[in-house]
């Protein structure tokens, strides 16, 4: 069994990346190795509970992001970066991890796919 990280590093509101991105993740739901995501620096405003990228663009997290959930998909936003942009809420489940422990997953992965 391989062990993926998906790592999510950029603003939702400047490009449909973290769509495409969430899509793939959907897809890694179907394979049988470990896998996580992760968010980190700009990415963390997926997550929160007052940003809404769907207001700029169709972009809409939600449906990926929910479902993520109900698949019991491990996310991690990163301590750092939610501290860094004033994120104190999420409106999606994630675990908030330190910059320490993300960097020990991405050093255990097999693959590490950035976004």
């Amino acid at each position: 069994m391989k062990r993926f990280t998906i790592l999510l590093r950029h603003s939702p509101f400047q490009t449909m990346r973290n769509f495409e991105a969430l899509r793939m993740t959907v897809g890694l739901t179907m394979s049988d190795n470990d896998k996580t995501l992760v968010l980190v620096e700009d990415a963390a405003y997926l997550v929160s509970a007052k940003a809404h990228p769907e207001a700029v663009h169709r972009f809409d997290p939600a449906k990926h992001l929910e479902f993520l959930a109900d698949m019991e998909f491990p996310m991690w936003v990163e301590k750092e970066s939610m501290a860094e942009r004033g994120i104190q809420e999420l409106r999606f489940q994630a675990e908030v991890k330190s910059r320490a422990e993300i960097a020990a997953l991405l050093a255990e992965s097999d693959a590490v796919v950035t976004y």
